[in-house]
């Protein structure tokens, strides 16, 4: 049933979808060559006023950088400023799916002692900003530890604190995030009675629940699996978790046969997840454009947003490093 409480909401969001970048200014930009042809043709796009500001403290790589992350925390307040206050709640968890990734790409680069700065990653809050900053400014595996034990995922870390700390586990620690913010959704999706919002959560929690049955599919049995998940699980997923092996369980997904022939060139389940990432992304494109008058509209259009600037983040670093064919498969949407 319609909420009228969302009409403002839905309109404005509505708009906002209309200044998504097309399916032909997408293939443009992977088109040109160098990341100055990226820029001038993007300065045609909705992105121009945060390139134009970028421009004056960064250029190259840096100054798209920065301007994608000014359009995606642009966005994020915008929506905030226009949805009922009721919904606030529901969004602040949402958000916190970017703030999980921000918190995996920060612990799995220092762990491998890569560099890793504040501009890689898709801050969607300031509090996750202030998170992301104080994981930054650690030197070790224990003070990353110490700062997450104090942050929304504590009890997670805490739960498996052993195994996370002591043996430096970091399939350990991402399970335990991923678990806390599948256990979250579920809460949310209870709290939701419109079918097109529901739909949309579910496709989510569905993407999550596949990749947390799949990284624990090599050594893990059924039935604890099944405790790391919350709750109800979809046919596919239930399949997934009676599925004899990894192999088998790839093989329920009915992945195309690229995908397929790039896992097993190179078995990375990063492959796989794409593929469901991008399988998502189409979901939530036709829920969304049927949703009006609900929460929906909101979600949806987020995560819309969020793989555009996803999209553009990548082709700009594939030009930058002379590596672009390499990204193409990690693109999300129509241009891959």
């Amino acid at each position: 049933m319609p909420d009228l409480m969302y009409g403002y909401a839905s309109t404005r969001i509505k708009a906002m979808e209309t200044r998504l970048l097309s399916r032909k200014q997408m293939a443009d930009l992977y088109g040109v060559s160098s990341l100055p042809e990226m820029t001038v043709l993007l300065q045609e796009t909705s992105y121009k006023d945060a390139l134009v500001h970028a421009s004056q403290k960064h250029s190259g790589i840096e100054l798209l950088l920065v301007g994608f992350q000014d359009v995606w925390m642009h966005t994020l307040r915008k929506v905030e400023d226009i949805i009922p206050a009721r919904a606030k709640p529901a969004l602040d968890v949402l958000l916190r799916e970017w703030e999980l990734q921000d918190i995996k790409t920060i612990c799995a680069k220092k762990a491998l002692g890569q560099p890793v700065s504040i501009d890689e990653l898709t801050v969607a809050t300031d509090a996750g900003r202030k998170l992301a900053e104080r994981l930054l400014e650690q030197k070790d595996w224990a003070g990353l530890v110490a700062v997450l034990r104090l942050s929304w995922t504590g009890d997670a870390v805490r739960a498996d604190e052993k195994r996370i700390l002591e043996q430096r586990d970091f399939r350990a620690l991402s399970q335990a995030l991923d678990r806390t913010y599948a256990k979250q959704v579920s809460a949310v999706i209870k709290g939701k009675d419109h079918p097109n919002t529901r739909q949309l959560l579910k496709l989510r929690q569905e993407f999550l629940h596949s990749m947390i049955v799949l990284r624990l599919k090599s050594y893990a049995k059924p039935e604890d699996i099944q405790k790391e998940l919350f709750g109800s699980l979809s046919l596919n997923v239930q399949a997934l978790i009676k599925a004899p092996d990894l192999d088998a369980a790839i093989a329920l997904l009915d992945l195309p046969d690229d995908v397929l022939a790039a896992y097993r060139a190179k078995p990375a389940l990063s492959t796989i997840e794409l593929a469901l990432e991008k399988r998502f992304i189409q979901g939530v494109l036709r829920t969304f454009r049927a949703s009006v008058l609900n929460f929906g509209v909101v979600i949806g259009y987020l995560y819309l947003k969020s793989a555009e600037i996803a999209n553009l983040k990548r082709l700009a670093l594939g030009k930058h490093f002379g590596v672009e064919e390499q990204f193409r498969p990690f693109l999300v949407g129509d241009v891959a």
